[in-house]
């Protein structure tokens, strides 16, 4: 996840915008990350044994890397645990000893690809942070590029798995709440962007922005993740890079 303190020392040195104001919204966009770094998959659910050595966690992690290659190769109903358990290198058993079934492994497979598409989304920031920015490319602008850029390459890896998640986390009520979760944090940290850029003013008007932002860009790159397109990346990118900063930023607007 993000370093917070390089993220602050960004602000300061690279945005040139060190007003008490400007850096209270970055502080809260701060605590969003900070809020973001724990990881709910770590909380123990129905159906999934706590790991108690590191052994036991190395194994648990092996089991759902490979669970998701095996669904995402070949989908929920044809994947068989015995398939998991030769991919990841261990026994029928092993599998049996941290999850109850297929399904409640399918389910912590759902909630580390969420967690995966979350963190990478966000990760080009970290390249903004360690790098330096374009001087021909105005801050916000470079920023929401890297944003989708980060989903776009992060939605193409596993796309047989990310269309079967879509179909079925509506029929999930858990998996729907986690993953509604995670939204609502990418949604607080989206929110303190637009605010960030001075785009909307704090409070109803950036809640509003995010909330149209964010949705329409999910659906706008899981589209092309998921389907054939007559439109590169790169176009997708630029495309909805454009889209949102015309929304944020109207041409006449002062």
């Amino acid at each position: 996840m993000f370093k917070i303190r390089t993220a602050v020392r960004f602000v300061n040195k690279k945005v040139n915008a060190g007003s008490v104001f400007f850096l209270a919204d970055w502080g809260s966009v701060a605590q969003t990350f900070e809020g973001m770094a724990h990881d709910p998959s770590n909380e123990l659910r129905p159906g999934r044994r706590r790991p108690t050595q590191s052994r036991a966690r190395r194994t648990q992690r092996s089991i759902l890397e490979a669970a998701r290659a095996c669904f995402n190769e070949h989908g929920f109903q044809s994947t068989t645990i015995k398939e998991i358990a030769s991919a990841a290198g261990v026994s029928v058993g092993a599998i049996y000893e941290h999850f109850k079934d297929k399904a409640t492994l399918f389910r912590e497979v759902g909630h580390m690809e969420v967690l995966r598409l979350r963190d990478e989304s966000f990760l080009p920031f970290q390249d903004a942070l360690d790098g330096d920015l374009p001087s021909d490319v105005p801050v916000p602008v470079h920023l929401i590029q890297l944003g989708i850029r980060g989903s776009v390459e992060s939605q193409k890896r596993f796309p047989r798995l990310l269309a079967e998640l879509v179909e079925r986390t509506p029929h999930e009520p858990e998996m729907l709440a986690f993953v509604d979760r995670v939204h609502d944090e990418a949604a607080r940290f989206i929110e303190g962007l637009i605010v960030l850029f001075k785009a909307r003013e704090p409070g109803a008007d950036a809640a509003l922005a995010a909330g149209i932002i964010l949705p329409m860009c999910e659906a706008t790159v899981r589209h092309f993740a998921l389907r054939e397109s007559t439109l590169s990346e790169e176009q997708v990118i630029e495309e909805l890079t454009k889209v949102v900063v015309g929304y944020l930023f109207p041409p006449g607007a002062g």
